[in-house]
């Protein structure tokens, strides 16, 4: 009996301690899951905290059946502290007087129309400092009548970007009072241009006479200082019929732009009709100018002013002047090239500047505006102009004309 009570025991009593032991195992392994579970859980949280307080954000939940609201601490140090209990009656009384409104408005169409909810207001915080922009976003959910039960989303703070854009728009402001006044100067000075222009003309129409009288009254009873006095005052008065014609010009540069279809081609080659080209001189034109719409008088004043400086400045009577242009993506680029004594570098500013020239001023003709009008003209329309040139070798001037 004794052998068989034994056997009976290890058959039967392996059994219940194989199950207890499997049980206890699971357990032991369900709570190590849990545990990983639990730590996995706080790591997040703790990470979503950190992006909350980082960004200036929390999350807000409006249990309307209740009327309860509540947030997440992020928002405590935008919003206050949330009172047990607090209603959203006692939330908006934490709001701008001036913006309660308009907010009680957007949150009464997303809760009616079932809209999500985007809005931006300013907070008065409980310690009285100044006050602080939010940016919420809200969507509403509803029972299975359709009742809206909860509205909840994120609260951010944007005071910095608000006060971003206050300057930004304070910028806009005193730019656009500058532009303003710019402009009423510019048309000003542009007036005064033309006035003083046109109202020295007679004056100078009667120097040219006097001077012509005199030399037809005295002409053979001139001596060589006499006749040299003459034909001084002569060439002077050519140069300042230039100049008051070239500052004509330049005042009216810029005006009312009237577009067409353009052959630049066509309009290159009626240029050439109305320059003084030397009959040695080499004009090249390309043969795939553009046809492109555009202002064609302030382009042909562009073009007819390089044309002509390349021809006059030119150190050679059969010299080389080339016209060409190709299309890019925003711009036709136009380019005067020749083959003359070239432009020192430390000039590639000035000469564009106002009555700046590279030859002696007692030369008539030589008023030093052709390619302060052909900036003009250039910018105005939105382009550019730019030169490369090397002395001894010739020049390149380009032009960046807008599509």
């Amino acid at each position: 009996m004794g052998d068989l009570r034994h056997i009976a025991e290890r058959c039967l009593l392996p059994t219940p301690v194989a199950g207890l032991e499997r049980r206890c195992q699971r357990i032991a392994l369900l709570e190590e899951e849990n545990r990983r579970l639990t730590e996995a859980l706080h790591h997040s949280d703790m990470q979503l905290r950190e992006v909350q307080r980082l960004a200036h954000m929390g999350y807000w939940d409006w249990d309307i059946a209740m009327d309860l609201i509540t947030w997440s601490a992020q928002l405590d140090e935008l919003l206050g502290p949330a009172i047990d209990g607090m209603g959203y009656t006692a939330f908006l009384n934490r709001i701008h007087p001036a913006d309660r409104t308009r907010l009680a408005q957007r949150v009464q169409r997303a809760v009616r129309g079932r809209r999500t909810l985007s809005a931006e207001f300013r907070v008065l915080t409980l310690r009285g400092e100044r006050e602080r922009h939010v940016h919420c976003e809200a969507t509403v959910t509803f029972d299975r009548e359709g009742r809206p039960r909860r509205m909840h989303g994120t609260a951010q703070e944007i005071t910095g970007r608000k006060r971003i854009e206050g300057r930004l728009r304070e910028s806009a402001r005193r730019l656009g009072q500058q532009t303003a006044h710019l402009e009423r100067v510019n048309t000003e000075l542009q007036q005064f241009i033309y006035v003083i222009a046109h109202d020295l003309k007679a004056p100078l129409r009667a120097i040219a006479n006097l001077s012509a009288w005199l030399e037809e009254d005295l002409g053979p009873a001139l001596g060589g200082p006499q006749r040299h006095t003459l034909d001084l005052l002569s060439e002077r008065v050519k140069r300042m019929h230039s100049l008051l014609q070239a500052l004509l010009k330049y005042a009216q540069a810029g005006g009312e732009v009237q577009v067409t279809t353009v052959d630049s081609g066509r309009l290159v080659r009626e240029l050439l009709e109305g320059i003084a080209v030397p009959a040695d001189f080499n004009i090249e034109i390309a043969p795939d100018l553009p046809l492109l719409v555009t202002d064609r008088i302030g382009l042909g004043q562009v073009l007819a002013n390089l044309i002509g400086n390349a021809i006059d400045h030119h150190p050679r009577r059969n010299g080389r002047v080339r016209i060409g242009a190709t299309r890019q993506r925003h711009h036709y680029l136009f380019t005067v090239s020749d083959d003359g004594k070239g432009i020192s570098p430390e000039y590639h500013e000035k000469i564009f500047e106002l009555f700046q020239t590279l030859e002696p001023r007692d030369r008539a003709g030589r008023p030093g505006i052709g390619l302060s009008l052909v900036r003009k003209l250039t910018q105005g329309i939105g382009g550019r102009v730019e030169v490369e040139s090397t002395p001894g070798v010739g020049s390149t001037f380009r032009v960046y004309w807008p599509r």
